[in-house]
């Protein structure tokens, strides 16, 4: 039921302006992709889904996924399903090298940024709350997150370092957004 229920949010989330937007923001900078490329696995932990570039997918196309296991709402699907689009879209304007942590760290604080992740529901959700720069730490401790489960990456510190490192020209980045959606 997961599976069915994953690939029908696909669909319709598919058609959603934010999602239309970076797939066609995708093939602007030469990527050939569509929503039905997304796959629907299920996961363990819980993570909600993953780009997967090519040097760490046996050298064939980035795959995006999305763990059908892990979703408690359509807008999570939605917010995932972006994120990943903009790691992809990353990949192709930008060469990305994803064993290099300071590349993975911008495209981390980008797609935390861009996908609707850290704004106040998803947050409060997961229980963190605050007002004095809650966005900023929300896109920083998740970037870390991601990077510290890079198979390069060898510490929560050295993830850390990272995201620090390229902070303030990544966070500046909002393209191909003219502004954070």
């Amino acid at each position: 039921m997961e599976h069915k229920k994953c690939l029908w949010l696909r669909d319709y989330l598919a058609d959603k302006p934010t999602v239309q937007f970076m797939l066609k923001a995708v093939h602007q900078v030469g990527g050939e992709f569509n929503a039905l490329d997304m796959e629907c696995v299920p996961c363990q932990g819980k993570v909600q889904g993953g780009f997967i570039p090519p040097v760490f997918s046996n050298g064939g196309k980035p795959k995006i996924i999305i763990c059908e296991n892990n979703f408690s709402s359509g807008s999570e699907q939605e917010s995932t399903m972006v994120h990943e689009l903009v790691h992809l879209f990353d990949h192709c304007r930008a060469n990305v090298d994803w064993t290099n942590l300071n590349h993975q760290a911008c495209s981390e604080i980008r797609a935390s940024m861009l996908s609707g992740e850290c704004n106040w529901m998803p947050e409060f959700a997961r229980g963190h709350i605050g007002f004095k720069k809650h966005f900023q730490s929300c896109v920083r401790r998740r970037a870390v997150l991601s990077v510290s489960a890079n198979p390069s990456c060898k510490s929560t510190k050295e993830a850390t370092e990272a995201v620090t490192k390229v902070w303030d020209t990544c966070f500046k980045d909002t393209q191909p957004f003219a502004r954070i959606p």
